[in-house]
């Protein structure tokens, strides 16, 4: 019975990782799309929201990434 539950926790776990990973593609694809201007707006509003509202905003999870990265 526990190698039953384990199995539906990884098999959940593969299904979140899934969405995320096709929800990040989107939103990226979505960022590759906007002006050069737009991508600007987005990140300055991004940065003067405060840091546990960020999540609310539709770049928020590209614009994680791309700060880490730079």
């Amino acid at each position: 019975m526990q190698q039953v539950l384990n199995q539906a926790q990884l098999n959940r776990r593969q299904v979140v990782v899934s969405q995320l990973a096709a929800e990040v593609q989107a939103r990226a694809s979505e960022w590759a799309a906007l002006s050069r201007k737009a991508q600007i707006e987005a990140w300055q509003e991004w940065m003067a929201t405060p840091t546990p509202q960020r999540v609310f905003l539709p770049f928020h999870r590209v614009l994680s990434v791309v700060e880490v990265v730079h």
